[in-house]
């Protein structure tokens, strides 16, 4: 009799019973070479082509492995990421035939024409001697766009963009109509901005809106913990683990103009609204977070605020304007910003923090973001 079971809970107790087997077949192997064995003698199954190794677990495919090779990209993990001019961005792939690792990998970064040799030698960035996964780091000399294509032919675009500075400007709310994005507790929607717009030097037309009073431009990203900026994730990243699919992945570049947990009301006007403004060339995208609730008071439809960010057409400035930022009430603690982080990155190591869990915004506030620019110190609110 067969069944269908889900979860690691279910798996774990079969792949360590293929570990035990492969160890029992030949003591001399080590961790390495057992657990290429499983990637690489797994059961080819097309509707697993979306993971490293495409492969279901195999027991006897594993334990009698023959010229059984993997080679995939795991880092970058997305095939098209943003970068910054002097920080470095790691490469990685597995490489491997059966248990032993399959031989040297390359990359050929254009325009340029330089190759980088991606390393098995347990020298960092490579985390491990041997063990089938070739690392090395590319820094891009420049902003522009650049092509990283890998020995297996697969291509990576990598989009080296400017750090933002900010600072405080004359406020100046737009107001709009808008279509609401409907969405709900921690929620996530996509917008195809109609106007070209631009983030860090670099032109962007999908933005991910999330109901927590974040923007990201990679890949969706809702999470209702705030935390510093840059989050510096990819330090916390073991490349000998499978990246997780795109909607789980660590956001790489975001705006965050209140990111905190906050509650929009399915349905009603308690939500996300955004709209076009003004006439070509010189059109304004802006997204707004209207009388919108937090979690921590979401029964209380009085306990709202409401902000926006504004992108010009053609321009890779943006303001964060600042309607009404008090809760009040039981959760008068959030007002200003208390709770909230405020500012934006370009990748995961760069980035500009306004501020973090500080009263740094006030009613009226109207923040910009600007390349090239000296750091204003915030105007804080009274108390």
């Amino acid at each position: 009799t067969y069944g269908v079971e889900t979860g690691t809970s279910m798996s774990t107790p079969f792949v360590t019973g293929v570990a035990a087997l492969l160890a029992a077949q030949d003591s001399t192997r080590d961790w390495r070479a057992i657990k290429n064995l499983i990637l690489a003698g797994g059961h080819s199954i097309p509707a697993l082509a979306q993971t490293i190794s495409g492969k279901r677990l195999d027991a006897y495919g594993s334990m009698t492995c023959s010229n059984s090779t993997i080679a995939e990209r795991l880092q970058p993990s997305l095939d098209s990421v943003p970068a910054a001019p002097g920080q470095p961005l790691t490469l990685a792939e597995l490489n491997i035939n059966c248990g032993e690792p399959a031989g040297p990998v390359q990359v050929t970064v254009t325009p340029g024409g330089q190759t980088i040799n991606l390393l098995d030698d347990g020298v960092a960035p490579d985390q491990a001697s041997g063990d089938g996964v070739y690392t090395a780091q590319w820094t891009p000399s420049g902003l522009g766009n650049y092509t990283l294509t890998f020995s297996d032919g697969e291509s990576v675009q990598a989009t080296a963009l400017s750090n933002y500075a900010a600072g405080e400007t004359n406020f100046s709310y737009q107001t709009i109509t808008g279509t609401n994005l409907n969405l709900g507790d921690d929620d996530v929607a996509s917008i195809t901005s109609p106007c070209p717009s631009e983030f860090g030097g670099g032109q962007v037309s999908t933005l991910y809106v999330s109901s927590n009073g974040t923007i990201s431009f990679t890949n969706a990203f809702g999470d209702y913990t705030n935390g510093p900026l840059p989050l510096n994730v990819l330090q916390a990243v073991n490349l000998n683990n499978p990246p997780p699919l795109a909607i789980d992945q660590p956001v790489v570049t975001l705006l965050a103009p209140f990111w905190t947990d906050l509650y929009p009301v399915k349905g009603t006007d308690q939500n996300v609204f955004w709209d076009v403004t003004g006439a070509a060339p010189n059109r304004q995208l802006v997204i707004e977070w209207r009388n919108v609730r937090t979690f921590e008071c979401y029964s209380d439809s009085s306990a709202t605020v409401t902000f926006q960010v504004v992108f010009t057409e053609g321009s890779g400035d943006f303001w964060f304007n600042y309607s009404n930022v008090v809760f009040g009430g039981a959760c008068s603690d959030q007002d200003y910003g208390a709770e909230a982080t405020i500012g934006m990155e370009i990748t995961q190591n760069v980035g500009t923090e306004w501020s973090m869990e500080e009263t740094a915004v006030a009613i009226t506030c109207h923040c910009c973001g600007r390349s090239h620019r000296r750091m204003q110190p915030p105007i804080r609110p009274p108390r």
